[in-house]
C-alpha cells in the first residue's frame, strides 16, 4: 500500500528522535519505572478520514515492527481539528502538556503549529513535505 511505503521515511526520524528498534533501547532503567514514549501528531482532519486512517496504519505496522506496542511501550497522543487549520496551534500546546517526546506532523500546516510551538522536540513529518523548501533544514554548501 502506498501510504504504508511512507514509513520508512518516518522510521529513520523516529530512529533520529530516539525512538530506534525497542531492542536497542533501554526503557528499564533499574530501580525507576520505566519511560513509554509519546508521540503527539495532532491532525487537520477529523478521526474517520479514510488517508489518515491509512496513514495510522502504516505507523502501527511501523512501530510494530520496531517492536513496539500501542498502549504497551509507546503511546500515540492524537488530536483532531475537524478540518479546522486554525485550532492546530491549540491542539499541539495541549500535546506539549501531555508532555510528549515528539511531534508527528503530516502536512504544511501542522508542520507550522509545530515550529511555531517548539524549538527542542523533534518534529517527525510523514507527507509530501519539502524539508529544504519549507525551511526545516538548511541547504548544505
Amino acid at each position: 500500500m502506498k501510504d504504508r511505503s511512507r514509513w520508512r521515511f518516518l522510521q529513520g526520524g523516529l530512529a533520529m528522535a530516539g525512538l530506534g528498534p525497542l531492542s536497542s533501547c533501554s526503557l528499564q532503567v533499574p530501580g525507576r519505572l520505566a519511560k513509554i514514549p509519546r508521540i503527539g501528531w495532532a491532525n487537520i482532519v477529523t478521526a474517520d478520514n479514510q488517508t489518515f486512517l491509512a496513514n495510522l496504519a502504516g505507523l502501527r505496522d511501523g512501530l510494530g515492527a520496531l517492536g513496539y506496542r500501542e498502549g504497551e511501550s509507546v503511546v500515540l497522543e492524537l488530536r483532531f481539528a475537524g478540518g479546522r487549520i486554525e485550532r492546530l496551534d491549540e491542539l499541539t500546546a495541549e500535546r506539549l502538556g501531555l508532555p510528549v517526546d515528539l511531534l508527528l506532523v503530516g502536512n504544511q500546516q501542522s508542520l507550522d503549529a509545530a515550529r511555531r510551538a517548539t524549538t527542542f522536540l523533534p518534529i517527525v513529518f510523514a507527507g509530501p513535505l519539502d524539508p529544504l523548501s519549507t525551511g526545516l533544514i538548511a541547504k548544505a554548501l
